[in-house]
């Protein structure tokens, strides 16, 4: 109940940032993710995301979130498309390689997967990112 309270406020007042600034792609990403995440109407949310994209094809955040949205839903392929141009906006974010080879792996492209996650392991120092590649390598590879 709280975090259903929680959600509304929100969005309330990210509607309210909307009215004032129609144009606000950060406050639209956030109010659609509300919609997505913890309302009754979670296509009203996907569709502002959508609408995000549209109008800037570069908007991280709304990327990654349809991404995140895609695995929920299944559709593994689009979900890895989502997160390579996360990772071609923002090419710090070396998780997307975690993200994207996870995608694939759902989706059955072996190959795919694993090469994501050696690239993840040659692009990043953080220690737990590393240990969670190797972690899906070995299910790959004992499969």
């Amino acid at each position: 109940l709280e975090r259903n309270e929680m959600v509304d406020h929100a969005i309330r007042c990210y509607e309210a940032v909307l009215k004032l600034n129609p144009q606000n792609l950060d406050a639209k990403t956030d109010l659609g993710i509300c919609y997505a995440e913890g309302s009754s109407n979670p296509m009203q949310g996907i569709m502002m995301l959508r609408e995000v994209v549209t109008e800037n094809p570069a908007h991280e955040n709304a990327q990654f979130n349809l991404g995140v949205l895609s695995m929920r839903s299944g559709q593994y392929e689009k979900a890895a498309e989502r997160f390579q141009k996360v990772l071609a906006i923002n090419p710090a974010r070396k998780e997307m390689y975690l993200m994207i080879g996870k995608a694939y792996m759902m989706a059955g492209n072996m190959s795919g997967a694993t090469q994501n996650f050696e690239k993840l392991k040659k692009e990043t120092a953080d220690a737990a990112l590393v240990a969670e590649a190797n972690n899906y390598i070995n299910q790959i590879s004992n499969h």
